[in-house]
Formats: structure tokens, sequence, C-alpha cells
């Protein structure tokens, strides 16, 4: 920083007086830097020239994207002062009698002592609490380790990833996910199976944004879940290549390389999966008929295997100083055969009368193209920005089921089931940002997308030698949705108190056709709804601050919980859409006190949200004569919901070799409204906690242990059981720190089961669920050219991020 403050000094102090002795000639003292192993221009490289005899300092200027530098001087003797960190320092002599020199290139070698001491630093902390945002440095933690981006979600604070790998935040399963702050094909037309097949090595961090700004899309009551990938944009060729390998089978080999040149930067990642997964499932039901009452024991088994596979590529054209051109393209593919045998028992008076035995082979294949064009400006002016952003994605996922199911006392039953969806998707997007002064600024913003989702559904049976329709669970279903945005927000800073206030307005046009063999019909919805957002943070030090926030978010009903098909897999359990379906409204307060100290750090939040059209998913006995034990859900829209909640942050270094961060969030959700004619009423309560410590043992060697806990949740028709997770990880340096070996355990105990008990005045159920057993896991990762950022055994507490800044930008 000193010579930096004192070339600043020495600048303005030789603009005012080059006027006082402009009679003397000067003359241009030019060159250029390089790097002498590879070659290229060292940008930003601090050059100062000095008086030979005097050493004192003339003038000083910093290189330019080539390597350039140049001087105007008069006559005379001097010396040039050449440094760049990481880099051996370089002093030159210079004669100007009366002409130009140009001192060609000069070329600086590295300081291998002095990157070693750049390269070894303080590893990030694997969470870091702002009071808009939290960002849980995910690559930090040992227990990811092999896992996906479904796994990985379900060990987030606050965030719970259900039994269909449906995720929510808060209770709320309305929840916006984003790669990189923009929409992704990566998360798929159904986020539930996308997210497992994306892996984690790919994932850099996550945040969770529970109250955002007017700047982001409206949708998602629950708030948003960024996903930021990992990249490198660090000079030269650099690059690390990993595989995991698990029992159950597990096989997953990947690899990132950069490559900085000039004014490019490339870069890819690729990955393959091969996993292999083994779960069950069992309930027993209960159903109340008019004239009598039976139960259903069932048992189910399912198991199956998948091969991902998952590329990256792209590259950064930095065309001067101001502006830059990113070029990003993804493809994803995935194979997936699964196997899921149901067997049900059905008992009347204590005695088994029928037993159905329901064998589905299912094959599902996934493909997904996106394209991104990002174009970002910068001005002179310090912070003001400018960019422009274009995506296009295509996602087609295709699923064969064939089915056969054997009864006591019914007829055999072989049935086919195609499952067709695709979409097609283009974002445009562009924001600007306006530095006012110091302390204020102001954004705008203006954002199109245009999806197209079309969803073909065909249910077959076998009749003797031929193939029949069945036209009740058949149909074309296709949903076109264009949303057109507008933004504006102004933030400042007065005295200790700094404010954000922004306004967003979205029109939205929703056109749905449903098309079967007894229907064509073509549904159209319109809206255009207003969001406002404000943010106040007041600070009482640097260590210790507390904000106020609100927002107004949007659930708009997506095309799955519109088709009136979802699934065929259970022929007694069936999950439907609604197109009668509104969108819901909710506005969100929340505040929260954020305090460091030295060694340790606490964050503390309530939050309150309220709902209109809340939409909820309930559940039917059939009406049918010939379903007697078969459950509809489906979604409705209630009247409202009030939602309120605390949650609390804690992380302390107890000593340099032990480390421990806890959160606890507790909620309570009221909901009442009416469907098909009874009403819901529902006070529901729940609480989670997670505590994960981190211990750095003798021989180079880090242990880590997560507990995840989470407590039982009534809601409107039952209730959720509450369940514990342990996961375990060891990891050590070899190889001369160049590669890293580890060895984890996912949910030690096996104990990662949904338990749950639904009732209705039609029937009740208790039932248990395991989606997939423990996992065993090692991993190895090679590092070129790199250096892993290992933590210091002393370093002492960084606690939670702090900042005037209210809101995290994801653009």
């Amino acid at each position: 920083m000193r010579i930096y403050f004192i070339l600043f000094l020495s600048i303005i102090l030789h603009t005012s007086l080059s006027h006082a002795s402009t009679s003397a000639q000067e003359y241009k003292v030019s060159g250029r830097i390089l790097d002498q192993s590879s070659g290229e221009p060292l940008a930003f490289a601090t050059v100062s020239i000095h008086d030979k005899n005097t050493g004192t300092l003339i003038t000083g200027t910093i290189t330019q994207d080539q390597g350039t530098f140049e001087f105007n001087v008069q006559p005379g003797s001097y010396f040039i002062e050449v440094k760049f960190i990481s880099y051996i320092s370089q002093t030159i002599d210079v004669q100007v009698t009366n002409a130009n020199v140009d001192l060609k290139s000069i070329a600086l070698s590295s300081d291998s002592k002095q990157l070693e001491e750049v390269v070894i630093k303080g590893q990030k902390d694997q969470f870091e609490f702002s009071l808009d945002k939290k960002t849980f440095n995910v690559s930090e933690n040992i227990s990811n380790i092999g896992k996906n981006a479904s796994d990985i979600l379900d060990n987030i604070p606050s965030v719970q990833v259900d039994i269909e790998g449906n995720v929510s935040l808060r209770g709320n399963d309305n929840v916006t996910i984003l790669i990189n702050g923009k929409p992704s094909g990566m998360v798929g037309i159904s986020s539930q199976a996308a997210l497992k097949q994306l892996q984690g090595s790919m994932i850099e961090r996550i945040e969770v944004i529970t109250n955002p700004s007017a700047r982001y899309d409206a949708a998602g009551t629950g708030g948003i879940i960024n996903i930021i990938l990992k990249e490198d944009a660090e000079k030269g060729f650099n690059g690390s290549f990993g595989i995991d390998v698990g029992y159950p089978a597990l096989a997953s080999p990947n690899a990132s390389i950069n490559y900085r040149s000039g004014k490019f930067n490339f870069f890819a990642s690729a990955g393959l999966r091969y996993s292999e997964y083994t779960g069950y499932g069992k309930s027993y039901s209960t159903y109340f008929e008019p004239d009598s009452t039976f139960s259903t024991d069932s048992d189910r088994k399912h198991g199956g295997s998948s091969m991902s596979q998952n590329y990256r590529l792209g590259t950064d054209f930095f065309i001067n100083d101001y502006n830059k051109l990113t070029l990003t393209g993804i493809f994803n593919t995935s194979d997936e055969e699964n196997e899921t045998r149901l067997i049900y028992q059905d008992i009347a008076q204590d005695v088994m009368i029928n037993t159905s035995n329901r064998l589905d082979k299912e094959g599902e294949d996934d493909n997904l193209t996106e394209i991104s064009l990002n174009y970002e400006k910068k001005f002179a002016q310090e912070d003001r920005v400018l960019t422009f952003y274009g995506q296009y994605r295509d996602n087609n996922e295709l699923e064969k089921s064939d089915i056969q199911q054997v009864s006591l006392n019914d007829a055999d039953l072989y049935q086919r089931v195609r499952n067709d969806e695709g979409e097609n998707n283009i974002l445009l997007q562009t924001d600007y940002i306006h530095p006012i002064n110091e302390q204020s600024k102001f954004e705008v913003g203006l954002r199109t997308t245009i999806r197209k989702t079309k969803n073909n559904y065909l249910i077959e049976q076998q009749d003797g030698a031929v193939w029949t329709t069945l036209p009740r669970f058949s149909n074309d279903f296709s949903y076109h949705e264009n949303i057109y945005a507008g933004y504006a927000i102004y933030g400042n800073k007065i005295g200790q108190v700094s404010f954000q206030l922004g306004a967003r307005v979205e029109t939205t046009d929703i056109q749905t056709v449903l098309t079967s063999e007894n229907l064509d019909d073509t549904s159209d919805k319109n809206y255009t709804n207003f969001f406002p957002s404000a943010h106040f943070t007041y600070e009482f030090s640097p260590e210790q601050n507390i904000q106020l926030s609100y927002s107004r978010r949007l659930r708009r009903p997506g095309f799955r919980d519109l088709n009136p098909i979802s699934s065929y897999s259970d022929n007694r359990n069936f999950r439907i859409g609604n197109p009668d379906l509104d969108p819901e409204l909710t506005d969100s307060y929340e505040i929260g006190f954020l305090q460091n100290w030295e060694k340790s750090s606490f964050y503390g939040g309530v939050y309150y949200n309220h709902t209109n059209d809340e939409i909820e998913r309930l559940s039917f006995t059939s009406t049918e004569p010939d379903e007697e034990g078969v459950i509809y859900s489906k979604l409705y829209n209630l009247a409202t919901e009030d939602a309120y909640g605390l949650e609390f942050n804690v992380s302390k270094d107890f000593t340099d070799w032990m480390s421990m961060n806890g959160s606890f969030n507790f909620y309570r959700r009221i909901t009442s409204g009416e469907a098909e004619g009874q009403t819901f009423d529902a006070d529901a309560r729940s609480y989670s906690a997670r505590v994960n410590s981190k211990f750095n043992l003798p021989g180079d060697i880090d242990f880590q242990a997560n507990l995840n806990y989470r407590g039982p949740q009534n809601n409107t028709q039952g209730k959720r059981l509450a369940f514990y997770t342990v996961d375990l990880g060891f990891t050590r340096d070899i190889l001369n720190n160049n590669g890293t070996l580890t060895a984890s355990v996912q949910d030690l105990f096996n104990t990662r089961k949904y338990r749950s008990e639904q009732y209705d005045d039609g029937f009740k159920s208790i039932s248990e669920f395991q989606r997939r057993s423990r996992q065993f896991t090692l991993s190895f990762v090679y590092r070129l050219n790199q250096k892993k950022e290992r933590e210091p055994r002393d370093k002492g507490n960084k606690g939670p991020t702090q900042g005037n800044n209210t809101d995290g930008d994801l653009n």
C-alpha cells in the first residue's frame, strides 16, 4: 500500500508542478514488462522512475493490458524500478539525452519464496453471514465429498429436501434455485431430478437469500438459493483433476482447467458420475368407506443406477480495461435405470383378502443444452456498470416404464408409460448501476423471459395382443409463459444508517393447452403485479449491526402444478396438478442482528411472512366405484397463511485446532381455507438444528463431523416425525500438497428416514421412507499449477462478513 500511496502523491505533485517547468523539452521513456518464463505481458505491474543522483521519486505508473508503460521526463540520469507481486523486482538505469528512450521488453522472474507466502493463506470460513444473505462455502466441507447438489442442499441450515427431492426453505417449498445468479437448465425442468445429477465437485458455494430485493425475479415466496459453480481466472494454465469412488457403487471422475493469456481466459470443466442406490418404503393405511372399513399394508423396495455427464466450457474476452464479453456453454446428459417393487396386502376384519405385487422398470434419458452470452461495460467512475445478458436453453426428458402387476384375486396387468417432456427458454436481461457518490447509488434493469414447455403423457395397457390407451391418465399438455419485468433501486448511507429502496413490476402472460381423448381445453391467465422492497441497516460499530428488511414475493403455478397428470408408478397413490390454480402472493418481513468478536460470531433473526391464496397439497380418497383404497394428492388454493420464526447461527474457535459452528431454526405456520367442501385449518410448528465441528489432528489430518436434527412438524392433514443424521470426514494433503485424499461417510447411522402420519375423513396412514442408504466415499484431487489454500493452525476467527451493502448482487 505504501508504494501506491507514494505513487499517488508523486503523480499529483508531478501534474501540479509540470506547468512551472514547461520551458525544458521532455522526452518519452517507454517499455514493456513480461513474464520471463512464459513471455506473457504483465498487466498492473508497478513502474516508477527516480532521479539517479538523489533517489527522488519523479513519477510512477501501472502497466496496461499488454504490459506497456511510458513516462515523459526532461533530459537527465534516472533509474526505473519495476515491482510486481510474487516476482523479483528489477532496477534499470536510464540516460535521457535529446531523444526518446525505448527500453523494449523487461522480463521479470518469479520469486518462489514470495509466491509460496502468497498462496498459503487462510481457508474460507465454511459459512459467512451478512444481513442480506448467507453464504455456505460447501467446497470446504469435507463431508460434501462425493455428494450431488440435492444432498448438499439438505445439509444447509434452514434448507430441507424431502423424500421426493423437493427443496424448501424455512418450511416453504416455493424456492427459486439459480446457477451463478441466473436461471439455468442445470436445475432442469424438474429441479428434483436435475439437482441429483448436478455433481457436488462443480459447486464452490451456495448463497441463501431469504428476503431478496427488487433486483431479483419475484418468483419464490420462500426466497432464493443461488448455487455458485467453481471457476478460475488466474494467468497461465492451471486446473484440478479428481475422482470419487464409494459404496454403494459410486465412480465419479472430474476435471477443471483454466488458461488465461492476454485478452482471453478459457475455462472448461467436465464430470462423469456413475452411481447405484437402494432404498425402501412401507406404510399402513386404513380406509373408511360408507359401508365398510378395510386396511392396506404396503411394502416398497426401490433401487437403480444412474450415469450422468456434465460439461461446461467458455471464454472471457477482455476487450479493454472497461469492456468484457463472456460466452459460456453447458451440456448435460444423463441415463437412469430404476426399479420399484410394490407389494400391497389388503386386510378386512383382520383377514387378508387380496395381495398384489407391482413391478415398475423405468428408464429415463435427460439432455440439456444451454448457451449464454454476457457483456459487461465498466466506466471510469468506480462501480458504474452496464451489463447485457442473453441465454438460450433446451431441456428434454424422456421416461419409459414397463409395469407388471400380479394380484391374488384380480387379473394380471401389463402396462407401459411414456412421458416426454421438453422445454425451450429464452432470457434477455440488462442491468445498470450508477453511483451517485461514495455513499449512494441508483440501479435500473429490464428482463424478458419466454418459456415453452410440453408434456406428452401416454399410458397403455395390454389387452390380449393389443395395447390400448388409458384415456383418463393420458394427455398432451403444453405451457407457454412470457414474463416482462422492470425494476429500480435507490440506496444511500447517512451516518450510521444505510438503506435501499426498490420496486419491481412484472407482467405475466400464461397459456395452457390440455388435449386428451375427451377434452380439448385452453386456458389463459394474465396478471400484472407490483413488488416493493426495503432494506435498512444500522451500524453500531464495525463489529455490530442490525437490519430490517421487507419484500413482496410471488408463486406462479408452474406447468407441473397445472398439469392434471403427474405419475403412474403407483396406481394407488397419484400426485396430480390443478389447472385452476391462481398465483399466491407473500409479504415477507425480517429483522436480524449480527455481532462479531475476535474468535466467534453470532447472528440472530426474526421473520414473518403473510401469504394470500396459499397453495397447499391435499390428499383425498377416490370417489370412483372401482378405485377403493386409491388416494389422489392435488394442489389447491387455500385462503391465507401466516408464518413466523426464529433463526440463530453461532461460530467459535475454541483452540487453534478446534472450531465449531451451529444453527437453530424454529418456525410456525398457521394456515386456513377450504377445499372440496372441507375446512383445512392448521397450526404447524417445527424446528431444526445443525452442528458442524472441525479438528486439526496430528499428521496434518483434518477431521470434520456434521450433525443435523429435524424436529417433528404437523400440517393440514397430519405430521412428519423427527429424524437426525451424522456425517463424518477425514482429509490429508499428499504429493507435496498438490494432492488431497479424503475419506467420508454420509448418514453414518443410516437414520435419514422420513416418517409421517396422514389422515382425513376418508383415511389415515402411517408411512416410512428412505430414499437411499448410507454412503462411503473415498476421494482424490490433484491440483496442477494450483496451491491449496490451507488453513493455518492459529488462524483465529474471521467471523461473518459485514458491510453496508444491504443486498447481494447475483448479476
